[in-house]
C-alpha cells in the first residue's frame, strides 16, 4: 500500500479538483450559468462559489478559441430554447456532439464548395472535419470512401437540408479548432493509448486529421513527439475520467486511483506527481 502521505496527497488533489469530474462538466455544458453542480462552493455545498473561482472554472470548461461564445452556446444548450429555463438533457448534448461528428459535411460551407467545384471540392472529399479544417481534402490519404462520397453527392444534389441549428459552420469550425494542436489529449486518444499502447491508431497520429480517421499507424508523429506523448500519458493516467470516477464512487477504497501504476495491483509509493 501507499503511505498515508501519498494517499492523502492524491485525495487532496481530487478534493480540490472535484469540479473537473465528467458529471460536473456536463452540468456546465447543459445548464450553463444556472448549473448547480459546477458552481457549488464545495463538492456537497448548496452555496455558490466566489466570482473569481467561477471565472476560473468557466475558463477551464470553455474551449480556448477566439470564438468561444458561439461554441459555448451550443453546449449550454439554451441558445435557442423555446422557453427560457428549458435545457437539453446530458443525453441530448451527447447526441448533438455525435451528430456533428458524423454529419460535419452537411454544413453550408461544404454545400457551397460542392456547388462551385462539384466532386472536386476539397471540403466535399475530406473524410473528416479535421481533414477538411487542415486543408487535406485533395490528399487521397484523407479522403472519404467512394461509397461515402456518393452518399454526400446524392444528398447535395437532392437539395435536402436536414441539419439542426447547432450544426452551422461556426460551431463546426470551432469544434475542429479546439482539437488541434493538442488533439491527442482528447479523451478518445487517451483511451486509445491506454487500451492499445503501441498498436493504437489515434494517439500516435501526426495530426488531428489522421487521428480522427484512425490512421496513426500510417501517418505517425515523429519518434520524439511520440515519446513526449507517451511520457504524458504515463504520468497522467490517474487523471483520466474513469479514475476520477473510481475515487468519487469508492473514495479511499478505490483501487484505480490509488494504484502504483496504470496496470498495477499494488498501491502507490510515496513519490507524488502533482
Amino acid at each position: 500500500q501507499a503511505t498515508p502521505e501519498e494517499l492523502a496527497a492524491r485525495q487532496e488533489w481530487f478534493e480540490q479538483n472535484w469540479w473537473k469530474a465528467p458529471e460536473v462538466a456536463r452540468d456546465f455544458a447543459t445548464h450553463g450559468s444556472d448549473g448547480m453542480l459546477w458552481s457549488a462552493k464545495s463538492k456537497d455545498s448548496k452555496e455558490r462559489a466566489e466570482p473569481a473561482e467561477l471565472a476560473k472554472r468557466r475558463e477551464y470548461f470553455l474551449p480556448q478559441t477566439a470564438a468561444t461564445p458561439a461554441y459555448a452556446a451550443m453546449f449550454e444548450a439554451d441558445a435557442n430554447a423555446p422557453v427560457v429555463g428549458e435545457f437539453a438533457t446530458p443525453e441530448e448534448v451527447h447526441d448533438r456532439e455525435e451528430k456533428m461528428r458524423r454529419e460535419w459535411w452537411k454544413s453550408p460551407k461544404v454545400r457551397e464548395d460542392f456547388k462551385k467545384h462539384g466532386a472536386n471540392s476539397p471540403l466535399f472529399k475530406a473524410a473528416t472535419q479535421e481533414a477538411a479544417a487542415l486543408g487535406l481534402g485533395d490528399d487521397p490519404k484523407y479522403q472519404a470512401s467512394p461509397e461515402e462520397l456518393a452518399e454526400r453527392q446524392a444528398y447535395f444534389e437532392s437539395g435536402k437540408d436536414d441539419t439542426e441549428w447547432f450544426q452551422d459552420d461556426e460551431h463546426r469550425r470551432e469544434r475542429a479548432e479546439t482539437r488541434d494542436p493538442t488533439f491527442w489529449k482528447n479523451p478518445e486518444y487517451v483511451e486509445d493509448y491506454l487500451k492499445n499502447g503501441a498498436n493504437g491508431k489515434k494517439w500516435n497520429a501526426a495530426n488531428a486529421a489522421a487521428g480522427s480517421m484512425g490512421k496513426g499507424d500510417e501517418v505517425q508523429a515523429t519518434p520524439e513527439e511520440l515519446a513526449a506523448r507517451q511520457e504524458w500519458f504515463e504520468q497522467n493516467w490517474w487523471k483520466a475520467p474513469e479514475v476520477a470516477r473510481d475515487f468519487a464512487t469508492h473514495g479511499s477504497d478505490g483501487m484505480l486511483w490509488s494504484a502504483k501504476s496504470k496496470d498495477s495491483k499494488e498501491r502507490a509509493e510515496p513519490a507524488w506527481r502533482a
